[in-house]
């Protein structure tokens, strides 16, 4: 960054009478987002991060920074638009149409309800697929929520936790005076062209080590608490956070297993659906895994993409294993997909319209939970805002998931975040998987 000059910021230069609009189709992992995101009331196809930070934040200069996110990410100019060959992305939306809005917080607002609120919110797909509000505390005026909404077809959720990381960067950039002057990034393919590129394709993979989506069947199942249709559901949400010392001996611990701390967060979700499932049940946890970083594959880590996929790692008859050895066998399984490339992204989505209707009309959910790893937001130095936490939650419409962890670390602080679907689960029962997760995780620690 440089030195900021007189005159306004410059955005994407505008289109000649001879230039076209860009614009590409949806590849499969992107429509089934899409059309979860139609046909569910958004699902699992909207990401919300949700941050609390501590300056001198106001809705101009979130205005400002978010224009350089604009500028600078094609995916945030895109819309969606129904052809006759299937859905496309168009990239010609303009900054005044993307919403970014603010309020006043005055004491009576439970922000829980705000961020179930947000993500349960549809988009617009036809006009925009992000939205920005920020909300400050009327007692405080340096106390604020910022809440960052992506539409799944244009985000995974590292990429959605790291957008909101460079929009506080700007923000710190803009007050120091200084020009975000980053060239704008390319407008990418769909996943799919990556994986032929990459070598990455083998349809002898047997099942058990491929990709799943979301609603694939699975041996066992949990009914139901109420059912309600989508449209009647609701997202709700936990969150509890790891100081910096009890987040300290937790990765020390790891370190001395030779494990990750996604390994132990994993371990922690098995012991728990055990309690609640029984030893002999077949349990899986899925995990998103990116392209991103593998051999022949030039997408940067700050590009705004959907390149991830859930790989479903399946546990049977777990009955007497400890915390630490199954966070072992986690890492090993999951490392060895990862070191097998032809067997990371080998299966997509391919009939998604027969997996939302399985979805729409699901009675229980499989004996699976979705853990998202949201990444690492440090501090700014120097800088005059402090993220005090931060979380990713996405919209539970679909019955794909009995829970969704993501944890997101915050400085040297972790923060977990739960969320589930009401009421087709209980309050009291969630409450209770969650204590017994925390329970697993703190006895794992000491």
């Amino acid at each position: 960054m440089t030195k900021q000059g007189n005159g306004p910021a410059k955005g994407p230069k505008e289109k000649g009478p001879s230039e076209t609009i860009p614009a590409r189709r949806l590849g499969e992992w992107e429509t089934f987002f899409y059309l979860v995101h139609e046909g569910l009331f958004g699902g699992p196809a909207v990401l919300c991060v949700s941050a609390r930070i501590a300056g001198a934040l106001d809705i101009q200069l979130v205005k400002h920074a978010c224009r350089h996110l604009w500028e600078r990410h094609p995916p945030l100019r895109a819309r969606i638009m129904a052809t006759d060959g299937g859905p496309s992305f168009v990239f010609d939306v303009p900054f005044r149409d993307i919403p970014i809005h603010s309020f006043f917080e005055l004491g009576r607002t439970n922000l829980h309800t705000v961020v179930e609120r947000e993500v349960d919110t549809l988009f617009d797909a036809s006009k925009h697929l992000w939205r920005v509000l920020l909300i400050t505390d009327k007692t405080d005026f340096e106390r604020h929520y910022l809440l960052l909404s992506l539409h799944h077809s244009i985000s995974d959720g590292k990429s959605a936790v790291r957008l909101a990381g460079e929009l506080i960067l700007c923000c710190t950039g803009i007050l120091a005076g200084e020009i975000l002057g980053a060239d704008p990034l390319p407008l990418r393919p769909p996943l799919e062209d990556f994986i032929p590129s990459a070598g990455y394709t083998n349809p002898d993979t047997p099942p058990a080590a491929k990709g799943t989506h979301p609603g694939c069947e699975r041996e066992g199942v949990m009914p139901f608490h109420e059912f309600q249709p989508t449209g009647r559901r609701h997202t709700r949400f936990r969150v509890h956070t790891l100081g910096p010392a009890r987040s300290a001996a937790l990765e020390e611990r790891c370190g001395r297993s030779g494990v990750t701390v996604n390994a132990a967060l994993a371990a922690s979700t098995l012991a728990a659906m055990r309690k609640h499932f029984g030893e002999g049940a077949l349990l899986s946890v899925d995990t998103p895994l990116s392209i991103r970083g593998y051999d022949r594959v030039q997408v940067g880590h700050d590009e705004l993409w959907c390149m991830e996929i859930p790989v479903s790692t399946g546990y049977e008859g777990i009955a007497g294993r400890g915390v630490w050895q199954l966070a072992r066998d986690y890492n090993d399984r999951l490392a060895l997909v990862k070191s097998d490339g032809t067997n990371l992204f080998a299966d997509v989505c391919r009939d998604p319209e027969k997996k939302i209707e399985e979805l729409r009309t699901a009675r229980h959910f499989p004996l699976s939970c979705l853990l998202i790893d949201a990444g690492r937001i440090g501090p700014v130095k120097g800088g005059p805002f402090v993220v005090e936490s931060i979380g990713l939650t996405t919209g539970r419409q679909a019955a794909d998931h009995i829970m969704v962890v993501s944890v997101a670390t915050v400085g040297k602080a972790l923060s977990l975040t739960f969320a589930y679907a009401s009421p087709l689960i209980r309050e009291s029962w969630a409450d209770s998987f969650i204590n017994d997760f925390l329970h697993f995780l703190e006895k794992a620690v000491k």
